[in-house]
């Protein structure tokens, strides 16, 4: 499937829940199945996703999302160059807007790689679980959540 810039989900300014919301629910079709995935507990991606709550996903946890979107919905050197700029601006955006003076922005794509990496490393160490998980996850074409 490919998605182009105009399809990409957008920050708009004080909306980080929404962003995030859009991201997540396209990868995963269920909060549980990402709450799985990022070895979270269902309320807590809940809560990022809640404009009321206020509560601030980690940086990685954005990072990690948009990585996963890329990965999905993408396909192409000239369209992931493309999407990837976009996704990378609006995550950039979003940190400006929503966190504190001390979260600077990613670099670049690869920043936002080894964000999302280091994220998905530290939730699986400080949380174990029995059956590994990808950092890739493979996507069914039936269910738009991965299939571990």
């Amino acid at each position: 499937m490919m998605n182009s810039p105009s399809n990409t989900p957008r920050y708009e300014r004080g909306f980080l829940a929404g962003f995030v919301a859009d991201l997540r629910s396209a990868i995963f079709r269920h909060k549980t199945k990402a709450a799985e995935y990022f070895n979270l507990h269902h309320t807590t991606v809940g809560r990022y996703e809640n404009i009321e709550s206020r509560v601030r996903p980690p940086v990685g946890y954005l990072a990690a999302l948009a990585m996963l979107w890329i990965e999905q919905y993408v396909q192409g050197d000239e369209a992931l160059e493309i999407a990837c700029e976009h996704l990378l601006k609006d995550v950039n955006r979003a940190i400006r807007s929503e966190y504190y003076l001390d979260t600077g922005p990613l670099k670049d794509w690869a920043d936002l790689i080894q964000a999302a990496q280091a994220y998905l490393a530290k939730q699986r160490r400080d949380h174990p679980i029995e059956l590994p998980i990808q950092t890739t996850p493979k996507i069914s074409k039936n269910d738009a959540s991965p299939t571990i």
